[in-house]
């Protein structure tokens, strides 16, 4: 006897998903590419074969969703999206896993999971309020989309300095910071460059002449 049974098709399980900011590090001098990373987690509960599709849209829109990576699912749990093209705003991503590899487009289930929002930020920060009084630097930075990340300062070209912030930490978007420039500066005039990074990389300069 010969007996054959279809056995129920669970659909996978797509867990969380996650938006990772472009990586950096406070000693670069250059902005980095301008990438968002999508990962998620997902599983075949009946070991099916997983494909998935990531699409993206302005929070709250009610339009519909727009792909990303192409025409073919990917198989693999991540997804850098390049932003060169996008405006700044809020967005959210939406992950869907399928598995059709394993049941055919007939007998497919599906499961789907979206982002919290994220923000998306090209703006570079203003600096301003500057004002210098002897070795003593002080400014303002400001951004739109993020919290300023770091303020670095050159003098005459030369290599970038940590500058701090005024109330002792880096946690927004408005930012007060002080630079004190060496004891053993050589007199006569001297070119200073703030440099305030954003938490998205984007760089913003402010140039200051001062008379030593």
């Amino acid at each position: 006897i010969s007996l054959y049974y279809a056995p129920e098709n669970l659909p996978p399980l797509v867990q969380s998903v996650s938006v990772t900011r472009p990586e950096f590090e406070r000693s670069d001098d250059g902005e980095p590419d301008p990438k968002l990373t999508i990962k998620w987690k997902a599983e075949a509960r009946d070991d099916d074969d997983l494909v998935y599709e990531v699409r993206i849209r302005p929070e709250g829109s009610p339009g519909e969703w727009i792909k990303l990576g192409g025409e073919t699912p990917t198989t693999k749990k991540e997804l850098k999206w390049d932003l060169g093209s996008v405006p700044d705003g809020v967005y959210e991503a939406q992950v869907v896993a399928s598995d059709e590899p394993s049941n055919g487009s007939a007998r497919a289930r599906t499961d789907e999971v979206v982002s919290a929002p994220f923000v998306v930020d090209h703006k570079r920060p203003a600096l301003d309020e500057l004002k210098t009084q002897g070795l003593k630097i002080s400014a303002r930075a400001r951004d739109e989309g993020s919290i300023i990340h770091d303020v670095a300062y050159s003098i005459d070209g030369g290599p970038f300095r940590a500058a701090s912030p005024a109330d002792g930490l880096f946690d927004s978007d408005n930012e007060a910071l002080e630079v004190t420039l060496p004891a053993d500066l050589k007199p006569g005039k001297h070119r200073v460059v703030l440099r305030a990074r954003d938490a998205f990389g984007n760089l913003g300069t402010l140039a200051a002449i001062v008379d030593r």
